[in-house]
């Protein structure tokens, strides 16, 4: 029996995570640990309870899962020891080996991630008990393997996806003035007409044009114009006669 996903995570982040007890233990669906996950030197070891659905029934399987390194490269040996069912009675106690076997997939283009595609193999060899139960049972634990294989690679690249940048934060962008535009004018305030020079002493007309000071030095003014006009008359008229007499 062999099954294969493929997961898109770079070949040393899977191969990293099978060497790290805990976080193994996190992409396994369904798996209660009974007993702290361990790191040794001889591998890794899960013990523990976990839970698959198959179809419509969900089967529980309890025991220890073990994993060392094989001796070909990105490989690992895996047994499995434990039975079936939550209880102690020990009833359809089984064990189990198989290997993981990790092939690095890599990209064609340099902007895309590397793929690994894990492959699960059962090493027992298949035997022919000619049992229509015996045929049943290992029918329904390759469905259940197939189904752990699925659970545990959507778990793995879930856990290795790389978080994604933190979004930069936002500064607002003063407007750029545009060199083009024409510059706005200051508008021209209407200046106030001069007034004419006042010596000490002297009454201002002027400043006095809306009182009634102002009013009669005007009248007075137009009506001292004519006899002016009139005594220069007589004047040059008087001149020119005493000239030609």
């Amino acid at each position: 029996m062999q099954y294969e996903v493929v997961v898109p995570i770079p070949v040393r982040s899977v191969w990293d995570t099978f060497h790290d007890a805990e976080r193994l233990a996190q992409c396994v669906p369904g798996l209660l640990l009974d007993a702290p996950a361990r790191t040794g030197a001889e591998g890794i070891e899960l013990t523990g309870r976990w839970q698959v659905r198959v179809g419509a029934d969900t089967v529980t399987y309890r025991g220890r899962l073990r994993l060392a390194d094989a001796v070909e490269p990105l490989a690992l040996v895996a047994s499995v020891a434990g039975a079936e069912g939550a209880g102690d009675d020990g009833a359809g106690s089984f064990d189990a080996e198989f290997t993981v076997r990790l092939d690095d997939l890599a990209a064609d283009e340099e902007d895309e991630p590397s793929e690994t595609r894990i492959v699960f193999a059962d090493t027992a060899k298949p035997t022919d008990t000619g049992d229509p139960d015996a045929d049943g049972d290992a029918g329904a634990r390759a469905a259940a393997f197939a189904r752990a294989a699925d659970l545990f690679a959507a778990a793995l690249a879930d856990e290795l996806a790389p978080e994604p940048a933190a979004d930069t934060p936002f500064e607002p962008v003063e407007p750029i003035v545009d060199p083009f535009a024409t510059p706005r004018t200051r508008s021209r305030q209407p200046q106030p007409t001069p007034r004419p020079a006042v010596l000490d002493g002297e009454p201002d007309l002027w400043s006095e044009a809306g009182h009634g000071t102002g009013r009669a030095a005007r009248r007075a003014l137009r009506a001292l114009v004519p006899a002016l006009g009139a005594l220069l008359v007589w004047r040059l008229v008087h001149v020119r006669r005493r000239r030609a007499g």
